[in-house]
């Protein structure tokens, strides 16, 4: 299993960091750790549900698998 932490601005990813970001979660086997902020955290989560469309959410750290 792959495991995969997100922290970064506010602003947001540059389009080069969220292509790569996709590009990692693709596989099944790969969870997503964000702290469910805006900015990056809010785009990855967006990234992930266009990929997965149902991910599994967990505890206090948002962890999607």
């Amino acid at each position: 299993m792959t495991r995969i932490g997100v922290t970064g601005t506010q602003h947001g990813g540059s389009p080069a960091q969220l292509a790569t970001l996709r590009r990692f979660l693709i596989p099944a086997d790969t969870e997503l750790h964000h702290g469910d902020c805006i900015g990056i955290d809010s785009e990855a989560h967006e990234i992930l549900v266009d990929i997965k469309r149902n991910p599994d959410l967990y505890g206090n750290q948002t962890v999607y698998v």
